[in-house]
């Protein structure tokens, strides 16, 4: 992964920092921080665990963390959404700013001799991008997340990566398919002609597909004589449709393919955030029912501290909003039916 300092990626320095604070829990702090230093944590990390201790009126540290740009550097190879980011493609804006963006531009025309000059319209329109909280909740043992050997720091940092990325991208893909009707697919080349048709270029676009790794694969095992060039350069992990970027995301529905105008796209994004509980109970579901404003009985909960695991709670604040509402096209109900093998 791209490095913060020549040989950490954001995503082991995040790692590092959620072990920290799950060491902490069951110890004390002074003594996590000596854990890390003991165990040559990278240095970033251990700043951040520091200031995490201090007083929010002290300002005797200066604020550190990692940067969204770096983020979006480990991110971009399992995040949809960090790696257009990543790419500089989207219209980056700072959140809760009211900013006025051109969403038609200048046209000229030729002026035969005599004839007068047409005026150009130019349509303003006003951004804000509210700040959007994606949260992840990741249970592990304490044997895997305090196992600092070279395995042991691999999976708990690309399983910290991933649940991140996939929060993130569900969120942006829901964000995004707001209000379009999806056009029904039928086939591969007729789907990629109906997203085209779909979404109306700028002078300057910047384009991607999205899908699930699942449709992905799909695409990359059609047929020539139904799929053409377009999808040669198509695989399982994403690739490039039509010689355009495909990028595989799970936050994306199966069987759905999106085409993104990125720069008819204003975002705003940081860096996550982890917290860590060894004493939480946590309801073991991927839709649980509980809620402060509905509280319900649950039977299945899981203490924390009797199985000897931490709970790692992640958050990524973002925002995006269409500058148009033909920025992105959607094609759903792709399948082996519609896209066959033979």
């Amino acid at each position: 992964m791209p490095a913060l300092d020549g040989h950490v990626s954001a995503a082991a320095v995040l790692s590092w920092l959620a072990r920290g604070k799950a060491y902490s829990r069951k110890t004390f702090h002074d003594e996590a921080a000596g854990w890390l230093r003991d165990n040559r944590a990278p240095e970033l990390a251990r700043t951040m665990f520091a200031k995490a201790a201090v007083g929010a009126g002290d300002s005797s540290m200066a604020p550190a963390g990692i940067t969204v740009g770096a983020w979006s550097d480990a991110a971009r190879t399992v995040s949809a959404f960090f790696r257009i980011w990543n790419d500089a493609a989207f219209i980056r804006l700072p959140f809760n700013a009211r900013v006025g963006l051109v969403t038609g531009t200048a046209v000229g025309s030729t002026v035969p001799e005599g004839k007068s000059v047409p005026v150009s319209k130019v349509v303003l329109g006003n951004v804000l991008l509210s700040p959007t909280r994606v949260a992840a909740l990741c249970v592990v043992t304490d044997s895997l997340l305090f196992a600092i050997d070279a395995a042991g720091q691999s999976v708990f940092n690309r399983e910290l990566l991933s649940v991140i990325s996939s929060a993130v991208d569900a969120a942006f893909i829901a964000d995004i398919s707001a209000g379009i009707t999806p056009t029904a697919s039928t086939s591969p080349l007729a789907d990629l002609r109906a997203l085209f048709a779909g979404v109306a270029a700028d002078d300057m676009p910047r384009f991607y597909f999205i899908a699930h790794p699942t449709t992905c694969a799909l695409a990359s095992t059609l047929p020539t004589a139904k799929s053409g060039v377009a999808f040669a350069a198509s695989g399982a992990l994403g690739g490039e449709l039509a010689a355009i970027p495909l990028l595989a995301s799970t936050g994306a529905p199966v069987g759905n393919l999106y085409l993104v105008d990125a720069a008819a796209i204003a975002a705003a994004a940081e860096a996550p955030t982890v917290e860590a509980s060894s004493a939480a109970t946590i309801q073991m579901d991927t839709t649980p029912t509980m809620a402060s404003d509905v509280p319900t009985g649950v039977a299945s909960l899981v203490s924390m501290f009797q199985t000897n695991s931490v709970a790692i709670l992640a958050n990524c604040v973002y925002s995006v909003e269409k500058l148009r509402a033909n920025a992105v096209a959607i094609v759903s109900g792709i399948s082996t039916t519609t896209w066959p093998a033979v």
